[in-house]
């Protein structure tokens, strides 16, 4: 859809183009330092015994390993079987 920019519509379609752009610039740096926190605070899980971080760290991996989904397919093992997520 094209909006002349000389519209209300055309402002602010232009201003959220900008800033769904711009949200991207902290979101990789979260990306990045995610594997960073995981580390250390399952290091400080299993070396010191501070277990207060470790299920976060673990629900952080979880997500950061589902985001690669989106580019491969996942093991076939650890996909559910057809009928296998019934809730009846």
């Amino acid at each position: 859809m094209k909006f002349p920019l000389s519209t209300k519509a055309g402002r602010l379609h232009l201003a959220g183009l900008a800033l769904f752009a711009l949200s991207f610039i902290p979101g990789i740096f979260v990306f990045l330092a995610t594997p960073l926190f995981i580390e250390t605070s399952l290091e400080s899980a299993f070396k010191h015994g501070v277990w207060n971080r470790a299920p976060l760290a673990l629900a952080l991996a979880l997500g950061w390993l589902d985001n690669f989904t989106v580019f491969f397919r996942l093991p076939g093992w650890l996909l559910p079987r057809p009928g296998q997520l019934s809730w009846r």
